[in-house]
């Protein structure tokens, strides 16, 4: 009776060698590591701007609260200071890529603004805290200036308090100049 499995048979042939590395398998594997690692190394620019937008979103929402109880934004010459009790921690006030670098500061308050009344209502496309290359305490700016920290892009927070990294080619063109409201313009307009 024979066994219900094969029984092996000793052989003089070579056996035929099977490589494990075809091409299906070759493409597979470097589709699974191109996947894993393009996250990883795109991962490096943009993680070099969201600090950046938080900090300036974090500014913004300090000028916010301020305006709130003072009626307007801060004084031009110590904006940076006003706000510090706010939102309570040093880093904030600095673009991480310049703090990486041993320096600080780097945001700049739009000098164009009106000091006193609500600033953030209707402004969606007027700059009110941007990067720049001042690295000075309570920097003001009143036109774009070239920064290039973040790879062709400037973090910028605008009137209405959204954050947007925005390309230098673009950024160069944005108005620092708000808009008069429709209430405003009623009252100058003489009868």
């Amino acid at each position: 009776m024979d066994p219900p499995y094969p029984r092996l048979v000793a052989t003089l042939e070579k056996p035929v060698n099977r490589p494990w590395l075809t091409c299906p398998t070759a493409g597979f594997l470097l589709v699974a590591v191109a996947a894993v690692l393009f996250p990883v190394l795109m991962t490096d620019k943009g993680s070099r701007k969201s600090p950046c937008l938080s900090n300036i979103k974090q500014l913004g929402t300090a000028a916010f609260l301020y305006s709130e109880d003072n009626d307007g934004l801060p004084p031009f010459s110590s904006w940076l200071e006003d706000l510090r009790p706010i939102y309570k921690w040093d880093e904030v006030g600095s673009c991480p890529v310049v703090l990486r670098s041993g320096g600080r500061f780097g945001y700049a308050l739009n000098g164009l603004l009106p000091q006193h009344g609500n600033v953030f209502s209707g402004w969606s496309e007027t700059p009110m805290i941007v990067e720049t290359e001042h690295l000075i305490p309570n920097a003001v700016v009143t036109r774009p200036l070239l920064v290039t920290r973040h790879d062709g892009f400037v973090s910028v927070l605008f009137g209405d308090l959204h954050v947007r990294s925005v390309a230098t080619a673009k950024y160069e063109k944005l108005r620092f100049m708000p808009p008069v409201s429709d209430a405003k313009r009623t009252k100058s307009v003489p009868q």
